[in-house]
């Protein structure tokens, strides 16, 4: 339910559902489709001067972004992530706290990078997959999987939700 107050200027809201990605897409549906502002939460360290950003993004201290990076809507980082050079996030992706993107990598819609996970450069994590907590990615992942380990082996299918 949407209280009263959602129609206001100076109310927003910021999306921190926790469950599965699609509760949180959900959720943003519900807000936007009463016309909800969401802002992006990003802690004012973060240099963001070369970097293109959606919104109700989560950018907490500690993070390093690199240059000619784009980051979709509603993405969520936790501390010490480091997002190499020319990096694509894309929506509603989650990166786990000291995860490690490399340069030219793709992080297609929805997936989840787990803390103190490695992303090779020019490796490309596909929607809706997920990377287990210190995996070492240095092949793409295709959609809707889940790998782990060093190096990163699928293990199971995710449901496509």
């Amino acid at each position: 339910m949407i209280p009263e107050f959602a129609g206001q200027k100076e109310t927003y809201f910021f999306n921190n559902v926790n469950g599965t990605r699609a509760d949180c897409q959900q959720v943003v549906n519900l807000l936007l489709s009463h016309n909800c502002k969401m802002p992006s939460l990003i802690h004012p360290a973060i240099d963001l001067s070369h970097v293109k950003i959606g919104l109700g993004c989560f950018i907490p201290e500690g993070c390093l972004i690199s240059a000619n990076v784009t980051i979709g809507d509603h993405v969520a980082m936790r501390s010490g992530c480091i997002i190499s050079h020319d990096v694509t996030v894309e929506d509603f992706v989650l990166i786990g706290p000291g995860a490690t993107i490399g340069g030219r990598a793709a992080l297609k819609k929805g997936c989840l990078i787990g803390a103190g996970a490695t992303v090779k450069l020019e490796t490309v994590v596909g929607e809706f997959s997920t990377v287990g907590v210190g995996a070492a990615v240095v092949k793409n992942v295709s959609p809707h999987k889940t790998v782990v380990g060093v190096p990163a082996k699928e293990i199971t299918t995710v449901n496509q939700r």
